[in-house]
């Protein structure tokens, strides 16, 4: 289960999907997967989660290789290469066109700084979605991606826009641009993103030194914010690992999901698979188990049960059946147990 990425569109909630969530029903496999490639980026974010992968040595190339056949023969429908920067990777084409050969539809999530007119085109040839990172317009932008970014972002935005490719844009909410979500959502549509949604930072990786995730407080003004904007512009922003917006009465124009109902797998850098990469618990390698046996040590693991489990404080809460406690990994980072509710959610007193 993870917190980092999704095609805009791809609805990884169909019937079967279920398994991880009822126990009632079980998959052969997982139909997504979210792939960490790499560990390496060129850019220092400083509220990076997955700088704790960093001292993973990358999969090889044949390895990769295997998995996406592995993960061809047990149906998996969609895959998302993240990092890091995959672009880092001088195989990450090939990677990305074997699993085009298979039949598996791709995204790929870049910072864009790295892309070019070449990589555009290969990326165009192999139908692959586009997902990036905007923090706001260029100051807020630079203030956490470093000076002269800004001017490689859109150098690369306008690259994939000549290769006809159409990309997501993702804000990550932290402390240095809370208060300018607004500001964000509007340069997003100004730059032509086909969909834009909202995360909040959490509190690992990086963000543990620079103290940049965002409080309760924050995040729920980065919300009012969302919802303004989008009120304005007549669209919808999507808020990524906030189940509990689904309590705010006032959220119109926010759509929300919750990753205990999808049926995916978190790949690390060196193969391990995990209960979400932002928590990063290993429960499997799919390099000593291979990917089926890797997915059936995800559905039996001990932690689903308390995952899955609806906080006692949240149970009377009118959404508490799609919410389940909100997003389980911030919870234990913040209360250092399961099951418990996630503290950013409005409901929950944490004095934040």
């Amino acid at each position: 289960m993870a917190a980092a990425s999704w095609v805009p569109g791809w609805q990884p909630t169909h019937g079967y999907m279920l398994c991880m969530v009822s126990g009632t029903m079980a998959a052969e496999g997982p139909e997504w997967l979210i792939w960490i490639v790499t560990p390496a980026c060129n850019l220092r974010c400083p509220y990076c989660y997955a700088t704790r992968y960093q001292a993973e040595k990358p999969l090889p190339t044949s390895e990769a290789l295997r998995i996406i056949g592995e993960a061809a023969e047990l149906g998996v429908g969609y895959i998302n290469f993240t990092g890091g920067e995959p672009l880092l990777r001088r195989d990450i084409f090939e990677i990305i066109g074997a699993a085009r050969d298979r039949g598996i539809e791709t995204s790929l999530f870049t910072n864009m700084t790295l892309m070019t007119e070449d990589r555009a085109a290969r990326l165009a040839r192999l139908e692959t979605s586009l997902l990036t990172s905007l923090d706001g317009p260029r100051d807020v932008y630079e203030k956490a991606k470093g000076p002269g970014s800004w001017a490689r972002f859109l150098k690369g935005l306008e690259t994939v826009r000549r290769q006809g490719l159409s990309f997501h844009v993702n804000i990550p909410v932290s402390r240095l641009n809370y208060s300018r979500v607004g500001e964000a959502i509007r340069t997003a549509v100004e730059l032509g993103a086909s969909s834009i949604s909202v995360i909040p930072s959490m509190p690992t990786g990086r963000a543990l030194g620079t103290r940049t995730n965002v409080s309760q407080r924050e995040f729920l003004e980065a919300l009012r914010q969302a919802e303004e904007t989008a009120s304005q512009l007549g669209i919808t922003v999507a808020v990524w690992c906030a189940p509990f917006t689904a309590a705010l009465p006032w959220a119109r124009h926010l759509t929300y999901s919750n990753c205990r109902d999808w049926n995916v797998m978190d790949i690390t850098p060196s193969g391990k698979v995990v209960f979400c990469d932002v928590l990063g618990v290993v429960v499997a390698d799919v390099l000593r188990d291979g990917l089926r046996d890797a997915w059936e040590k995800l559905q039996k693991h001990p932690l689903n049960r308390l995952i899955n489990q609806t906080p006692g404080r949240c149970r009377s809460c009118p959404v508490a059946v799609s919410c389940r406690g909100g997003c389980y990994a911030r919870a234990h980072y913040y209360w250092g147990r399961l099951p418990s509710p996630d503290p950013l959610c409005p409901r929950v007193h944490t004095g934040t």
